[in-house]
């Protein structure tokens, strides 16, 4: 079928923020489909990558401000660029791929839960889309740890070793289960 969703992936490192958030843009309406229509949602899944690393032109970092209303009176908050990019680097192009997008509200919701971004080289769509190879890594990142290393206890290193009652074989719970049962059972005339 040849009206079926595709996946895009995109590398944000040392890219500007404007120039990624367009590009997804235009995957998410599904403006390059010959089917395109403006009332019909018929975009692709959009993944962006490495969100933490994208880039502002000037003095942006700096000069930009994210604002929202908390609703209260007074209540309107400002939030420099550099700032969120330490506390949420993904919000950046989330804004950026929204404010991108034609203003139908019910559409724009559909097409931002497309939408998937993340701060580091690594997402969780393995299935659907492939990792960046090794040379797209950004150089600051280090490779996650994937795999879990088992460690043999060792039950004497510990100082109650001696105290653990049900080390080798099973706890009884029947018998803790019956006792409790039978202190609570009251005769009722």
């Amino acid at each position: 079928n040849p009206r079926t969703s595709s996946q895009g992936l995109f590398n944000a490192d040392g890219k500007v923020v404007g120039r990624v958030a367009e590009a997804a843009a235009h995957l998410l309406q599904g403006k390059h489909k010959p089917f395109f229509n403006r009332s019909r949602d018929c975009g692709d899944y959009v993944v962006i990558v490495n969100a933490e690393f994208a880039e502002f032109k000037g003095k942006k970092w700096k000069n930009k401000l994210y604002r929202h209303h908390t609703g209260y009176p007074g209540g309107l908050k400002e939030i420099p660029a550099n700032v969120m990019r330490t506390s949420k680097p993904t919000r950046i192009l989330e804004r950026a791929v929204k404010g991108m997008l034609p203003k139908n509200d019910k559409m724009r919701k559909r097409q931002m839960e497309r939408l998937r971004v993340y701060a580091g080289d690594f997402h969780i769509h393995d299935r659907q889309l492939p990792q960046l190879p090794e040379e797209e890594h950004h150089e600051d990142n280090t490779l996650p740890h994937m795999s879990v290393e088992v460690l043999e206890t060792n039950w004497d290193a510990f100082p109650d070793a001696n105290e653990l009652v049900y080390r080798d074989e099973e706890a009884p719970f029947d018998k803790i289960i019956q006792h409790d049962f039978e202190e609570d059972v009251h005769d009722v005339d």
